[in-house]
């Protein structure tokens, strides 16, 4: 591990320089790392994003559940998260291509969906003039298909229910038409061409799919290698198809160019410019575990035998018990058949003919069953049975029990070669947590972490 820690020597004046502390009277905070500032609001929306992704379970339900639990603890994760987004970036992984690929695909997306917004769901409208008229429309078919002279018993005018099912119906055909008028609009402002002999032509046995251009859209190519990818087993032979597929592509594409063209006012926006930052932070910390902690993890044979040698409790297999079951709902019933049992009465006849749970179709025969499903007074009995014996009966849930003692397998040890990935596993977490806490150690020893201590206690109710 000396190597993992020499270069910290050499950064030390880098990190000191960057992140010079920022004074409380700059900005109100409730921790700094360096020059970074986390806020309180910052932290509780973080915190209410944990909430919502399940991660607390019910935790948050309960009035002030998290602050008693705590807060402090979750605030030192997020300064650990900028720590490790600040040595990703000292350590130039935000060039890496991999992070540079997420995160265009990451912010095309974003611009995709804010496009589709300001052009398709923001000047899609159903007034309710529309939504009168429809259901007068409707009414007036239904009449038109009446008998003459039966009675009319339909309403004059919608329902809460029936307005809400209208709007949509009217907002998704009213979507589907500007879908279309803006596709066309984009459609017919570009430069467009389609190879319609390579597009007859291609095929799965096509030579370098990757390099066949099928068509362009601004000068900008569609290879033969993304129609194939689309291909269905009835569409490769039909060449309106192929032009469907085609036509999908080239609006793909469309669409791409129009949400860059977009980018620059896009990311200005709060919410998205939220979004990206968040994005960017997970993205740096996943590529700093992956490439700087992880290669550090060593699991070797040794540590492997060590855990399993110190650790005999996980690796015992329980005892596992072969029983018959006759369950009823009648503590006299169940006496009844104890009784009858006793006297040589067939376990199996009895279990198809009165028990009520499902193994009765099997003559009550329930298979092996592990020592650890069983309440203490049934393994009691069960620890001291022998073959043939008849146990209980038990009081359950919703009745009683009555046992075939059957066989039993001792458990032991469980072999090594079968739990080997799991404790290799096991062991590769631990050693990562360590390390990955060594080092962000290191980082604190150089960069100033301060936490308003007064403001968390406000934050928290002074708990």
């Amino acid at each position: 591990m000396a190597f993992f820690f020499a270069f910290f020597i050499l950064i030390t004046q880098h990190f000191m320089a960057v992140c010079a502390p920022v004074t409380a009277k700059e900005i109100a905070y409730l921790a700094k790392i360096g020059d970074i500032v986390i806020t309180k609001d910052e932290f509780l929306e973080e915190m209410n994003r944990l909430h919502m992704s399940g991660r607390v379970g019910e935790a948050l339900s309960k009035e002030k559940a998290f602050l008693a639990q705590d807060y402090r603890k979750f605030l030192n994760e997020l300064i650990d998260n900028k720590l490790m987004v600040m040595e990703a970036e000292r350590l130039e992984l935000d060039k890496d291509a991999f992070f540079v690929n997420s995160m265009d695909n990451f912010k095309l997306n974003l611009f995709l969906d804010r496009l589709r917004t300001d052009e398709i769901s923001a000047k899609v409208t159903v007034t309710d003039a529309e939504i009168e008229a429809y259901f007068n429309g409707e009414q007036k078919k239904k009449m038109e298909v009446k008998e003459e002279g039966e009675e009319s018993k339909e309403p004059e005018k919608p329902t809460p229910l029936q307005r809400e099912n209208i709007r949509r119906t009217l907002s998704s055909r009213k979507t589907g038409e500007r879908e279309s008028e803006y596709f066309s609009f984009l459609r017919k402002k570009a430069r467009v061409k389609i190879n319609e002999e390579v597009l007859t032509e291609i095929s799965l046995k096509t030579e370098k799919p990757e390099k066949v251009k099928v068509a362009a859209v601004d000068g900008e190519p569609i290879y033969a290698v993304d129609v194939l990818k689309a291909f269905t087993r009835g569409e490769k032979d039909n060449i309106e198809a192929r032009k469907e597929i085609v036509e999908r592509l080239i609006l793909h594409k469309l669409l791409d160019k129009e949400a860059r063209k977009r980018a620059a006012a896009y990311e200005k926006i709060p919410e998205l410019e939220k979004k990206i930052q968040r994005h960017r932070e997970e993205r740096l910390i996943d590529i700093f575990k992956r490439k700087t902690v992880v290669p550090i993890i060593k699991v070797d044979e040794k540590k492997i035998l060590e855990y399993y040698n110190a650790n005999p409790e996980k690796f015992m297999e329980p005892d596992m018990f072969k029983l018959r079951v006759i369950f009823v709902e009648d503590k006299a019933e169940a006496d009844a058949l104890v009784a009858e049992l006793g006297k040589g009465s067939d376990f199996a006849h009895l279990a198809k003919t009165r028990s009520l749970d499902p193994s009765k179709e099997r003559g009550g025969e329930m298979g092996w069953i592990p020592e650890t499903s069983f309440p203490k007074d049934i393994l009691d009995s069960l620890e001291k049975a022998k073959l043939g014996d008849i146990l209980g009966p038990f009081a359950a849930k919703y009745g009683y029990s009555v046992f075939e003692f059957q066989d039993l397998k001792k458990g032991g040890k469980i072999p090594l070669e079968s739990v080997r990935k799991e404790i290799d596993r096991t062991v590769g977490r631990e050693q990562f947590k360590n390390t990955l806490e060594k080092y962000l150690g290191r980082i604190k020893e150089m960069v100033p972490v301060v936490i308003n201590e007064e403001e968390l206690k406000r934050l928290t109710g002074d708990r």
